[in-house]
C-alpha cells in the first residue's frame, strides 16, 4: 500500500511539474558544426522549440544556409561561427525560425529574411546595413536592435505588423517604404535622418507623434493613413510631397519653427483645422489645411511641446534636485 501511494505521489508531482514548465521550457540547445552544414549534412534531430547553435570557423555557404532554410520544425538560431553577414535570400519564406542571434553580423543582405512569417526576435548587435526587403513581411517580429544601423534599404521592414518602436540615431535617409505597413508602430527615434522618402511611413495607423528635428524632404504619401498622429515637429522641413500627410485625420498641431517648406497640393488632404507653430508671421505655402499660426513659444504640453522633451525635463530636474539634497 505505502509503494501506491509513493507512485501515486510520483504521478502527481510530475503532473504538477509539467504544468508549472511549458514545452518551451524543455526545449534544449543543439550543436551544429558549420562544416557539416556546409558539406551538404542533414540538420542533427532537434524538436520543435529547440536552439540550433552553428559553431565553427567558416561562414555558412549556399549549401547551409539551404538547410537551414527549409528546416520545417520550429527553432532558434545562433551563429556562433564568425558569420559577418547573412546573404542575399538566405532565409526566404521560412515559416519555422523564431528567433536568430549573432554577435558579429553587420551585413542583412536583400531578401534575407522576406516573409518569415515566424520571426520574433533578431539580436546582430553589430548590424550596421540593412538591404532591401531585408524582413519584409516578417508579421511577427517585434524585438530587433537597430541602434547601430548607419543604413536601410527599400521595404526593408514593410509588413511588420507587429513591430512597436524601434531608434535610429545614424540614419540620415529612410528609403521608400521602409516601414510602411507597421500597423503597431507607435513611436521612432530618427534624430539625423534628413528624407524621408515616399510611402515610408505609409499604413502605420498607430502613430501618434512625428518627432524628425532634422528632415528636409518629406516624400510622395511619406505618412499616409497614419490616421492617430495629432503632432508634427519638422524644424529644418523644406519640402512636403504631395498626399505626404494625407488621412492624416487626427492632426492638431504642426511645429515648424524657422522652417518655411514648399508644399504640394493634397500633402494634407483629410486633414481638419490646425494650429501651426512658427517664428515667422506669414507662412508661403497656401496649401496648408485651416490653420491658426502661433509662436513656438506659444505652445504648452497640450500642443507643441514633445512628450518625450517635457520627460527629458522633469527626469532632469528630478535629478538635480535630488543631487542637491533637496529630494
Amino acid at each position: 500500500m505505502k509503494v501506491k501511494k509513493s507512485c501515486v505521489v510520483a504521478v502527481v508531482l510530475l503532473i504538477c511539474a509539467m504544468m508549472t514548465f511549458p514545452a518551451s521550457a524543455l526545449a534544449a540547445e543543439v550543436v551544429v558544426a558549420v562544416a557539416d552544414l556546409n558539406a551538404g549534412k542533414a540538420l542533427p534531430s532537434y524538436k520543435a522549440g529547440d536552439t540550433l547553435l552553428i559553431v565553427g570557423s567558416a561562414p555558412l555557404n549556399t549549401t547551409g544556409w539551404e538547410t537551414l532554410k527549409y528546416a520545417s520544425a520550429a527553432f532558434s538560431l545562433i551563429l556562433e561561427n564568425g558569420q559577418t553577414s547573412i546573404p542575399d535570400s538566405a532565409m526566404t519564406m521560412n515559416t519555422a525560425l523564431i528567433a536568430v542571434e549573432g554577435t558579429h553580423v553587420t551585413w542583412v543582405r536583400k531578401n534575407a529574411f522576406f516573409s518569415c512569417i515566424s520571426l520574433e526576435s533578431v539580436y546582430f548587435p553589430s548590424m550596421t546595413t540593412i538591404g532591401e526587403n531585408a524582413f519584409y513581411v516578417c508579421a511577427k517580429l517585434t524585438e530587433i536592435s537597430l541602434f547601430n544601423v548607419s543604413s536601410i534599404g527599400r521595404d526593408a521592414f514593410r509588413g511588420c505588423e507587429k513591430l512597436e518602436s524601434f531608434s535610429m540615431p545614424l540614419v540620415d535617409s529612410v528609403p521608400e517604404g521602409a516601414f510602411a505597413n507597421c500597423r503597431a508602430l507607435t513611436s521612432f527615434e530618427l534624430p539625423r535622418a534628413k528624407t524621408i522618402a515616399r510611402n515610408a511611413f505609409d499604413g502605420n495607423s498607430a502613430l501618434t507623434e512625428i518627432y524628425l528635428p532634422a528632415a528636409e524632404f518629406v516624400g510622395l504619401r511619406a505618412f499616409y493613413r497614419a490616421s492617430s498622429v495629432w503632432e508634427l515637429f519638422l524644424p529644418e522641413v523644406a519640402k512636403i510631397e504631395s498626399e505626404a500627410f494625407s488621412g492624416c485625420t487626427s492632426l492638431k498641431f504642426f511645429r515648424l519653427d524657422d522652417a518655411d517648406p514648399s508644399v504640394d497640393e493634397d500633402a494634407f488632404a483629410g486633414v481638419g483645422r490646425i494650429t501651426i507653430y512658427s517664428n515667422r508671421k506669414t507662412l508661403t505655402s497656401k496649401n496648408y489645411p485651416p490653420y491658426d499660426l502661433a509662436n513656438p513659444g506659444d505652445s504648452d504640453s497640450s500642443s507643441g511641446c514633445n512628450a518625450l522633451h517635457s520627460a527629458a525635463i522633469l527626469l532632469c530636474a528630478a535629478l538635480f534636485l535630488k543631487r542637491a539634497g533637496r529630494v
